[in-house]
């Protein structure tokens, strides 16, 4: 009965640390639900075996089911929330393999995640675009912004409303606008929380929420519309080709290759050579499986959903902007997305007022690709030390748009202009290419996936015409 009461009054003590102290429940809950289930199971109190494990459910559920407070750390709510997640993922992979006890099912269940997750992107990206707004709106006003903040509050959903209300609370806390969309909107892209820190230096926070808001439009109609084919569909087909050959190369090409042995006849090539393709595909098919499965999926997931630090570039986001500086076609496409913030960038610095020397070291508070960012700082300190801006920027292969912009015998009187002309070329020459590309490349992906699927077709049913015809020549020759 004492154990009882213990485990009843550890339950209301963790979900007022929850609410006052969330990183003390957080770490004290599993051990505290432990200790109390091993001293209650050997006195043999079953009421208190039972209350044991509420004190953990009960702790981590207040935890998810909170918001974060300004002063307070958010790391407990997120690894709450995240905890739950993986038990829901958990259970629906053993439901996925128990209903369909075969490849399929873990198809169904990667085809369900992957569902789940482009519903949370979609959704983040329209949260995004209203919160946005939601401020640009109530700073066009000339509102105090705490105030329009918490007044637009009131009419909103619980999730954008709680968003709202915790940015006024950081601001009201004298926070800049930058930091209070870091603290109170922790999934805001990096990209724009580095735009507004950089727009707050030179007093031009108005205009970069319309550069930002513009860019957000113009990406959300590139999206909606119509794509030859989806991008999943390949990795799919191939898959579900690969689950069917390997069921064939196990439980039926045996079969056909004793037939044909008491016919003393040999397989067909093409069944050979796919014969031999499997045997050394199927181990590194099974690794890669894995290795997609357990590392490089769950990392995707994780740099998705979590914000850049371009301030302080995390590990990971340095190796996928190698990744993507290095290979070939990814590496224009990623030099150009990073031109279009720095020309935005300059434009704005140089309309509020900022020499061309400060202008640039604004650039390097951009989330940029890491390796371009490094020209950047290579291109600011030779501008400091007095070199021609234009000469700087070729030697820097800052690309022939800023070469053509600041060069002094041309465009120095008109070089806002030009910055703001390079800057819808720049996007309009990303979009054309990335348009090109995506029609260029899915006919070819379209003609390999039809290559291997006829390969597999012809390999599998080749034996069966070479032993007709066989059996047809032993009566007809």
């Amino acid at each position: 009965m004492l154990l009882s009461i213990i485990a009843i009054s550890a339950i209301l003590l963790h979900i007022y640390l929850a609410v006052k102290k969330p990183e003390i429940s957080l770490l004290s809950a599993p051990i505290v639900s432990l200790a109390l289930a091993i001293m209650a199971y050997n006195i043999d109190d079953q009421v208190s075996v039972l209350l044991a494990p509420l004190i953990f459910l009960v702790t981590y559920i207040t935890l998810a089911l909170s918001s974060e407070e300004p002063g307070k750390p958010g790391w407990p709510y997120s690894l709450a929330r995240w905890f739950f997640l993986f038990i829901g993922v958990s259970f629906s992979l053993l439901l996925a393999i128990i209903n369909f006890p075969s490849v399929y099912g873990l198809l169904f269940f990667v085809f369900l995640i992957a569902l789940i997750i482009n519903y949370n992107i979609i959704s983040r990206h329209s949260l995004t675009i209203d919160i946005l707004s939601t401020i640009n709106t109530s700073m066009r006003q000339n509102l105090p912004l705490p105030m329009a903040l918490e007044s637009a509050a009131a009419g909103q959903d619980y999730k954008k409303a709680r968003i709202l209300q915790k940015i006024s609370g950081w601001l009201s806390e004298g926070l800049p606008l930058s930091e209070a969309l870091k603290n109170g909107f922790r999934r805001c892209p990096g990209h724009i929380v580095a735009l507004i820190a950089m727009a707050e230096q030179i007093n031009q926070v108005p205009l970069a929420l319309n550069c930002i808001q513009k860019d957000i439009l113009e990406k959300t109609r590139e999206k909606s519309k119509i794509k030859p084919i989806q991008p999943l569909y390949p990795l799919i087909l191939l898959s579900v080709t690969y689950s069917i050959l390997t069921g064939i190369m196990i439980f039926v090409i045996p079969k056909f290759k004793t037939i044909f042995a008491d016919f003393e006849v040999d397989l067909p090539l093409q069944t050979h050579i796919m014969m031999k393709f499997f045997m050394v595909s199927y181990p590194w098919f099974l690794s890669l499986v894995g290795f997609l499965t357990f590392a490089v999926f769950p990392l995707m997931i994780y740099t998705w959903f979590r914000p850049r630090r371009p301030e302080k570039p995390h590990l990971l986001s340095i190796f996928g902007d190698l990744v993507k500086w290095f290979l070939p076609m990814l590496r224009w496409f990623e030099a150009n997305y990073s031109l279009i913030q720095v020309v935005e960038c300059l434009h704005l610095s140089l309309n509020g007022g900022c020499s061309v020397d400060k202008a640039i070291d604004n650039t390097l508070t951009l989330d940029v690709n890491f390796y371009f960012k490094k020209r950047l700082r290579h291109w600011s300190e030779k501008v400091r030390q007095g070199e021609n801006i234009s000469a700087a920027a070729r030697q820097c292969r800052m690309g022939r748009g800023l070469i053509w912009a600041f060069d002094q015998n041309l465009n120095q009187p008109d070089t806002p202009v030009v910055l703001e002309m390079l800057e819808n070329v720049y996007r309009t020459n990303y979009n054309y290419r990335a348009s090109l590309v995506h029609y260029i490349t899915w006919p070819l992906v379209t003609l390999f996936i039809a290559m291997m699927v006829g390969s597999v077709i012809y390999s599998i049913f080749s034996p069966m015409v070479e032993i007709i015809n066989h059996t047809a020549s032993m009566f007809f020759p």
